[in-house]
């Protein structure tokens, strides 16, 4: 149900952006600048979201042999994401307010990229335990979920305070309509990673370097 959902968006997004490919003019060039920008949060925001919950499945086969053996702490990690999203959307609201949407979206796309270019690195915090691996990962995407949580807010205000009245409705679908584009792709890219850097070992734990994961990771902060 839910890739029909993402299809559904995705085919929304393309149409849109068709659109205003072909009958935007130079009066408009701020506004869709803003527009691309809210639209490409979006998508980032959306990817973060969904890579993480592939990723776990391949660590937890790395550093803990599979199964469930890890279990509590890959749900650890996977809600600290979700609690920082939350803390994110209560937070960066009155951040925008104050700061301006432009700058405060900046600092919200600044925390994202830190979140996920840390998580690409994600290393055991004890070394005779290889489960501390997602305590790391908790800490990190916790920052990410922070930044991820204010894209919402900002993003579908900045959308659609940059549009005219008649637009303000397509253009705020449209940069929603890219959770779904990245719902689609995030697979698809930890499938091709998959393929082109291999399945780590169970159980190797730091004697694999994991490349496939901490690329997808990593791809996050683009």
């Amino acid at each position: 149900r839910s890739s029909a959902v993402g299809t559904v968006q995705a085919s929304q997004a393309i149409k849109t952006l068709w659109h205003m490919a072909t009958s935007y003019g130079a009066e408009s060039k701020f506004g869709y600048r803003n527009l691309i920008i809210s639209a490409v949060s979006n998508f980032s925001t959306a990817y973060n979201l969904v890579i993480i919950n592939i990723v776990h499945v391949i660590i937890q086969f790395q550093y803990c042999g599979g199964g469930d053996k890890c279990k509590p702490a890959v749900d650890e990690a996977s809600t600290a994401c979700l609690a920082g999203a939350i803390c994110g959307q209560l937070i960066f609201g009155y951040v925008g307010d104050c700061l301006g949407r432009g700058p405060a979206l900046r600092l919200t796309m600044a925390l994202s990229i830190f979140g996920a270019l840390v998580s690409a690195f994600a290393v055991p915090l004890d070394g005779n335990d290889a489960e501390t691996v997602f305590q790391f990962l908790t800490i990190t995407r916790f920052l990410l979920g922070v930044g991820v949580g204010g894209v919402y807010p900002l993003a579908a205000t900045i959308s659609a305070e940059g549009s005219s009245q008649s637009d303000r409705g397509r253009n705020t679908s449209l940069v929603f309509s890219m959770q779904g584009v990245a719902n689609l792709l995030a697979p698809l890219i930890a499938w091709i990673l998959l393929i082109m850097c291999g399945i780590p070992k169970a159980g190797e734990g730091g004697k694999d370097l994991g490349s496939s994961w901490r690329i997808a990771l990593g791809l996050g902060a683009l």
